[in-house]
């Protein structure tokens, strides 16, 4: 059975923003950031550099949620990846991928950690097949 998770996820915004009104005289916002937001931005994209890692896996093709393309390691590891180039998207090219794992980001493909891709570097094209569109 296959569940259409947008609806709740409308749903939940539009309650999450009853009674904002309250708290926004007191709530700072993007016009006024708390002192030390840019510090606090500044640190947290240091921290996500040293985070770098590197990946190796295949390139699939997923054919839900309109169609996408992750990342399966040899040992089977799940991700979706963030900034693919168009030129990656082949299923079944064997890559070694270089960026950030984002373990706390969510999305509707719910096909494993999301990873930020910073580069790309083809191990094989041997194994490249054409999608089958008629599932």
């Amino acid at each position: 059975m296959k569940y259409n998770i947008l609806p709740v996820l409308l749903a939940a915004f539009a309650l999450s923003a009853c009674g904002e009104d309250d708290q926004a005289d007191s709530a700072p916002t993007a016009l006024q950031p708390e002192s030390g937001a840019v510090e606090t931005t500044e640190i947290k994209e240091e921290k996500a550099m040293e985070k770098s890692q590197s990946i190796t896996g295949s390139i699939v093709y997923k054919d839900m949620e309109g169609g996408f393309y992750a990342l399966v390691t040899e040992s089977g590891e799940h991700y979706t990846l963030q900034g693919l180039d168009k030129k990656y998207h082949q299923n079944g090219l064997v890559v070694k991928v270089t960026g950030q794992p984002m373990p706390d980001v969510m999305t509707i493909t719910m096909f494993g950690t999301v990873f930020k891709v910073a580069d790309v570097e083809i191990i094989s094209d041997a194994m490249v097949k054409p999608i089958n569109p008629t599932h």
